[in-house]
């Protein structure tokens, strides 16, 4: 409902605009000012609700959310919001992956901390075999970029 009546407005944005070429242009452009303000406010509702849910994004099982990916396109149309919000997401993530690479490197099944590891050994199992040690960190990397991809 919140996206729906956030098209909704837009679409009264336009139809107002054609107010303001006509004769009524006094009260176009009051509805303007007034239509503004409830987007503005939306927007900050939006922004504020997309860093509170930036804390989800913290574990190594982040599925991508359409409601979020939803919130983070429709923050498109204001820029200063839209870098706020790349810049949150792009911290949390950044530090997850950073974690979880180190994980992969040292702990067996790829966690720090695990109770029962996996039957994954960790990444330095093959540090003695370049070839092989490298291998491994791009395989990884390769499988994080396709998952970051998706957020």
């Amino acid at each position: 409902p919140f996206f729906a009546a956030l098209e909704r407005l837009d679409v009264i944005r336009v139809e107002t605009n054609r107010l303001v070429g006509s004769e009524h242009q006094g009260t176009g452009f009051e509805l303007l000012d007034v239509l503004s303000a409830h987007q503005e406010k939306a927007f900050a509702r939006l922004y504020s609700w997309v860093q509170d849910q930036a804390g989800n994004l913290d574990t190594e099982a982040a599925e991508a959310d359409p409601v979020m990916q939803k919130a983070v396109q429709t923050l498109y149309a204001t820029p200063t919001f839209y870098k706020h919000c790349q810049d949150i997401v792009i911290s949390v993530r950044k530090v997850t992956v950073v974690k979880n690479f180190v994980a992969a490197l040292s702990y067996p099944g790829g966690e720090a901390g695990e109770a029962a590891p996996r039957k994954v050994r960790p990444l330095d199992v093959h540090a003695n075999d370049p070839v092989r040690y490298a291998s491994d960190m791009l395989a990884w990397t390769h499988q994080c970029v396709v998952t970051e991809r998706e957020l």
